[in-house]
């Protein structure tokens, strides 16, 4: 396995080890320490299922303060989970289950709570799709469904009103028909014999009107069931506000926790058409959120768009709260010999770069390249920063083994659909862990200002394994 060099300390504060050399003590927290997850299987019982959004917050925890020990100004962003930054349910929910008695309840922290040791070690969050994404289509289709049950409701309500009206209505009686009596001078030919007598007092009453039937209630019996239909339409529309209203609000609350903190946020949008990236930059820029958006519809991050960057300018840029714009390009396919890659990346005016530093499929950027990646065309000076998937390994990297599979060695978990090459990690185990801090102290020696882990979403893939209910 390709190592690079001065592994160990990196290593050692992810084990959660004494760091000796005095730059690396500096602000590592202390906390207990933790024993290792136990593997994972079918079932497990709840005493031993264990807090696995907690399992990545510490790693994110170690990285940033071996970061931070090498140099204060290194930026450490995550990339999505927003919900890392404050208890969930899930975790308040396991310790109950864990602690039914309440032995222990006088320690610990209500759902919700700030994770404050998280939000120190963050820099930056990174949204996906916060105007363009599913999220945001998630909330348009709530509001399309609001209008649908309120347009629902107001149709049955104005056939509700016909009905009541048409039940005030008397209901018409049809009258006897009375014919003439028949005389010669009538007939209508003196061959056609005269028609029987009929007496226009001698008339018989009209038939009877048939009784409705059960199936089918007179008008004035059906406006109850109208009035339900109406009132249900009307909960109907009620709960798609509601929704929607929760959705807005439960988003604006853990933003607003993470701006609090002094955090900054950025967004990466895919959306349908070039004139939607912009108003997603110009939204997101209104709500302080750094933002790339294009209309590639695979979402690839694997060119550079033709549009100049929204904000452009010819500023020096030192610290990433300078950032006004930033160009995510985490795939380098489209520019295969290494000269044109560096060439194109770098011959834009974006103030913040995010690329793979590891380069899949071709040696990793160089400390000279990296640097030339830090000057804009204009010839002012930006950030560069590195991708790190925390998640998920990949068989083209340079730590992958012939031999491995998933299951083998054991921290390999199972290969992650849609994505050739790819497959999910159980990220708490040494071995994993060894290979991330190898790899952030290596992108730290190639001179990128920050990195900005991905992947950190993985402890989804096992809560949902593992059901509390």
């Amino acid at each position: 396995m390709t190592t690079f060099p001065g592994t160990w300390a990196v290593v050692a504060v992810l084990m959660g080890l004494a760091v000796s050399p005095p730059v690396l003590a500096q602000g590592v927290p202390s906390r207990p320490h933790r024993a290792a997850a136990p593997v994972l299987t079918d079932e497990i019982p709840i005493s031993e299922i264990p807090n696995y959004r907690d399992f990545m917050r510490e790693i994110v925890i170690a990285l940033s303060a071996y970061a931070k020990g090498r140099d204060p100004a290194f930026a450490v962003l995550v990339h999505g989970s927003s919900e890392l930054f404050a208890k969930s349910q899930r975790e308040a929910q396991l310790e109950d289950l864990k602690d039914p008695e309440g032995l222990d309840k006088i320690h610990r922290t209500p759902q919700g709570t700030l994770m404050s040791r998280f939000a120190h070690a963050v820099d930056g969050l990174v949204l996906d799709g916060h105007t363009c994404g599913a999220e945001a289509e998630a909330e348009a289709t709530a509001q399309q469904a609001e209008h649908a049950a309120a347009s629902k409701a107001e149709a049955e309500a104005a056939k509700a009103d016909e009905a009541d009206e048409a039940a005030k209505k008397p209901v018409p009686v049809k009258k006897p028909i009375h014919l003439p009596k028949p005389t010669a001078a009538n007939r209508i030919s003196r061959l056609e014999p005269l028609p029987p007598s009929i007496e226009a007092d001698d008339a018989p009453p009209p038939p009877p009107l048939p009784p409705p039937s059960a199936a089918e209630p007179p008008a004035a019996e059906k406006l109850p069931d109208i009035a339900m239909l109406h009132a249900a339409m009307g909960a109907v529309a009620q709960a798609a506000r509601d929704r929607t209203a929760a959705l807005r609000k439960s988003k604006h609350d853990q933003l607003a926790t993470v701006k609090n903190e002094g955090i900054r946020l950025m967004a990466i949008e895919h959306c349908h058409s070039d004139a939607q990236a912009a108003h997603a930059v110009a939204r997101n820029e209104a709500e302080h959120i750094m933002t790339f958006a294009d209309a590639d519809p695979t979402g690839a991050l694997d060119r550079i768009p033709k549009a100049r960057p929204w904000g452009e300018n010819s500023l020096t840029i030192h610290a990433l709260r300078e950032s006004r714009n930033m160009l995510v390009l985490l795939d380098a396919h489209n520019y295969p010999p290494r000269l044109e890659y560096v060439t194109k990346v770098g011959s834009n005016n974006y103030d913040l770069l995010i690329i793979d530093g590891l380069n899949p499929g071709q040696p990793p950027l160089s400390k000279g390249e990296i640097y030339d990646l830090h000057f804009k065309r204009l010839g002012a000076k930006r950030l560069v920063m590195a991708r790190l998937d925390l998640g998920q390994a990949r068989d083209y990297l340079y730590y992958w083994k012939n031999e491995w599979r998933p299951g083998a060695p054991k921290w390999l978990d199972s290969p992650i659909p849609n994505t050739p090459g790819a497959v999910a990690v159980r990220y708490w185990d040494e071995e994993w862990k060894k290979i991330i801090g190898d790899s952030f102290k290596g992108l730290m020696d190639l001179g990128v200002d920050g990195i900005m882990l991905d992947g950190i979403d993985a402890y989804r893939l096992f809560e949902s394994r593992t059901p509390l209910e």
